[in-house]
């Protein structure tokens, strides 16, 4: 199975490099009627072209974006300190959740009692069983 795999995806190649050679060699044997325009990259502003871009609205926006940023940085810090205190307000209700082991310690000693009682009626049971055979053994 991979060696189908890999045959076909080398079949795959030999085709796509025919088709593209025989595109190249019919498109380079169409003569050719267009011009071909080189781009030329223009050259870098000058001061004068540079001091021509109203400078009062750069010095706005980069302040705009100093405001913006300082803005940012003060809800981030806000908002870590909010979370700050939501994790201790937090921590605190778990902590002080004092009903929860009051159920479990109450449903202990429930299990306990139970427990005791069924061990005390065991050797009440146990001690009468005795008796009854005692009594027989004396009539």
């Amino acid at each position: 199975m991979k060696m189908t795999k890999e045959l076909s995806l080398f079949v795959l190649i030999a085709l796509l490099s025919v088709a593209v050679n025989a595109t190249q060699q019919a498109f380079a044997s169409e003569p050719t009627t267009k011009k071909r325009v080189k781009w030329v990259p223009k050259e870098p502003f000058s001061q004068d072209q540079l001091s021509q871009v109203q400078p009062p609205q750069v010095e706005k926006k980069s302040a705009e974006y100093t405001k913006t940023e300082v803005l940012q940085a003060e809800k981030a810090k806000q908002a870590a300190e909010q979370t700050e205190a939501r994790e201790q307000e937090v921590l605190a209700t778990q902590t002080t959740n004092n009903w929860e082991q009051q159920q479990q310690t109450k449903s202990q000693q429930q299990f306990d009692d139970r427990k005791n009682r069924e061990q005390q009626q065991l050797i009440k049971a146990q001690q009468a069983a005795k008796k009854i055979k005692q009594i027989e053994k004396y009539d």
